[in-house]
């Protein structure tokens, strides 16, 4: 009688655990919060990867200027992660969506964002060039070469 009245939230893994292998009987919609706060927990270190994956090729910069659109970015990408990850656990709760897609998918999607822009930091693309606002090609100097080649 008392577990029925058990808030999701206010649980620890262990016990989202015990709750789960002794009211497997109850539906599927009173389990869902359950399932979803215990991949959630389960999947929570993983999120500190996916943000040093986001703000670390945002993090390299070649000017002042770029230190500016660099960070902006970063918080960008973060509360995108944030409220899509809120979202996808809310409809988790309600059912709609299975327990581990709502809490790794989110997770999985900006991990593979974050591998993205490495690859593409790797290349020396600057975030101008990523978002096509300059040329996406390095300048000779960061490049290592030099200035001008018709000076030999």
């Amino acid at each position: 009688v008392g577990s029925s009245r058990l808030e999701p939230l206010a649980m620890s893994v262990g016990e989202l655990m015990e709750y789960l292998g002794k009211n497997a009987d109850f539906s599927e919609e009173r389990l869902a919060p359950f399932r979803v706060n215990l991949w959630d927990r389960l999947a929570m270190p993983f999120s500190c990867v996916v943000i040093v994956l986001l703000a670390g090729p945002l993090a390299v910069v070649y000017s002042r200027r770029g230190v500016v659109v660099g960070v902006t970015w970063a918080l960008v990408l973060f509360f995108v992660m944030f409220f899509s990850r809120n979202g996808m656990l809310a409809v988790g709760r309600v059912g709609r969506v299975d327990a581990v897609v709502a809490a790794v998918m989110p997770l999985g999607v900006f991990f593979l964002l974050g591998l993205v822009l490495m690859w593409w930091r790797s290349g020396n693309v600057s975030v101008r060039g990523l978002l096509g606002m300059a040329s996406a090609q390095p300048s000779p100097r960061a490049a290592g070469g030099e200035i001008s080649k018709g000076l030999e």
